[in-house]
């Protein structure tokens, strides 16, 4: 004996914002033909109210992040006065709202042209940050960059006007498709 089984599942009422999970079990009661017993039988389901591959990689930008930062975490209130070099390092500090398979922080030239990733500038597979904001990621910058995106060949930069540039990969995003990627840019300043 065969039967057909069509089960509709709807997202539970009174979830008045799009960004919700959801989930429960279908507990089916059966007994098979030839078999003395009924079995029971439990399937799960998930659900995600809304579009999830719309969600913000990096946390809002409400929470201040992302940021210049000093290098003992303090915020950076004019970046374009900062004056980067090995005696004063900064980090561009971040949190993440969901997780992403790569972020990338990169030092970008005066004419638009990337020169090379920051320390910890390219972290594949990030995990998200927690709610609370007291603990965030960062990328550190002292007036060197890697060239290579296992972080191994470190290059001194010509001084010169600069700024940062994180890229945080979108859930389901493709690595070779720019557009894949949310992208913050910080303002410009100097390294001597």
């Amino acid at each position: 004996m065969t039967a057909l089984v069509t089960v509709t599942i709807a997202s539970p009422l009174g979830l008045d914002d799009n960004r919700w999970f959801y989930g429960g079990y279908l507990n089916f009661t059966m007994q098979w033909s030839g078999e003395s017993t009924k079995s029971n039988y439990v399937v799960p389901y998930a659900g995600f109210k809304g579009e999830f591959n719309k969600i913000p990689i990096l946390a809002p930008k409400s929470s201040g992040f992302p940021a210049i930062v000093n290098s003992d975490g303090d915020f950076i209130k004019d970046v374009s006065k900062l004056k980067v070099s090995a005696k004063n390092p900064v980090e561009v500090a971040f949190f993440m709202n969901m997780p992403s398979k790569l972020v990338t922080s990169e030092l970008i030239d005066s004419s638009g042209k990337p020169v090379g990733y920051l320390a910890y500038g390219y972290s594949p597979l990030v995990a998200r940050t927690l709610p609370f904001y007291t603990e965030y990621y960062t990328s550190d910058l002292d007036g060197s960059v890697f060239t290579d995106k296992d972080l191994k060949n470190s290059v001194n930069v010509t001084a010169g006007q600069y700024h940062i540039r994180l890229s945080a990969l979108k859930l389901f995003g493709n690595i070779e498709r720019p557009s894949d990627f949310e992208v913050w840019n910080s303002e410009t300043f100097t390294v001597e």
